[in-house]
């Protein structure tokens, strides 16, 4: 995520993907799987620091981010607001419109 956070977010496996694989069927991979996605989650948001607008290092739970239909109506200083959190995820660190979702 340091040298290149656009292309760092296809390493971050998304819960669809588990879903649709066909050889995770059972009650108990479920009960795994959501077990070390939720722990893998949060691990990442902890370790993972983007750089806000000012280029300060923020964890990536202490960013917001908005959903891309307000992308072009919300400021960064809205979306911060709103969310009540140090910065925002700015458009260096996203990664392009799909495959990927950005979740914070």
């Amino acid at each position: 995520f340091s040298i290149d956070p656009k292309s760092a977010w296809a390493a971050v496996p998304l819960e669809s993907e588990y879903v649709d694989d066909a050889f995770t069927a059972s009650p108990l991979d479920e009960a795994v799987v959501d077990r070390l996605m939720t722990a893998s989650r949060l691990a990442f948001a902890e370790r993972v620091h983007l750089k806000g607008r000012g280029g300060d290092q923020h964890p990536l739970r202490e960013l917001a981010y908005e959903t891309p239909d307000l992308t072009d109506i919300l400021t960064d200083e809205d979306i911060s607001d709103l969310a009540e959190t140090a910065d925002v995820i700015t458009s260096f660190n996203r990664s392009d419109p799909d495959p990927r979702v950005v979740v914070a």
